[in-house]
């Protein structure tokens, strides 16, 4: 009798985890690409892929988000590194690498010599995807991402 107890929680138990875990995760698809300003690569920022509400979702799913090689390339991750995007339309938005801070200027000495000048602005401050939506498909996604200023 206690064996068949035992034998029972330990089918039932894991059971219950697995069905009680309950998962938000949605299906992704594969997304890479390219992002251009002026028919150049971008080198640098970021770019998010926000899930749009459709078919009455209460809840799209969560957003990727990709960096941006020195070749202008992406590859986007959501749940795990480079899984993708959610299945669906998503808005796009960039995100401009931040600002270098030049280093401060010592003496031989290493007294402090002349003052360092301000940062330097990225060249891609300011800019926003031409298209502001894409769709992820089932499957793999290549899309090429053209920055321009509003």
């Amino acid at each position: 009798m206690l064996a068949n107890v035992r034998f029972s929680l330990a089918v039932a138990l894991p059971l219950l985890a697995i069905g009680c875990g309950g998962s938000d995760q949605r299906d992704t698809a594969p997304v890479r690409g390219t992002v251009t300003f002026d028919g150049e690569p971008v080198s640098g920022g970021q770019l998010s892929f926000a899930p749009t509400r459709a078919g009455g979702d209460a809840e799209p799913g969560k957003a990727g988000a990709a960096t941006i090689d020195a070749d202008g390339g992406f590859f986007v991750s959501t749940y795990a590194p480079e899984d993708g995007a959610v299945v669906g339309t998503h808005a796009v938005s960039y995100i401009a690498p931040p600002a270098e801070a030049p280093r401060s200027e010592t003496t031989s000495s290493g007294e402090p010599g002349v003052a360092a000048p301000p940062p330097t602005r990225s060249p891609y401050e300011g800019l926003v995807p031409k298209t502001k939506q894409v769709t992820v498909e089932p499957g793999g996604n290549e899309f090429r991402i053209e920055l321009i200023r509003p």
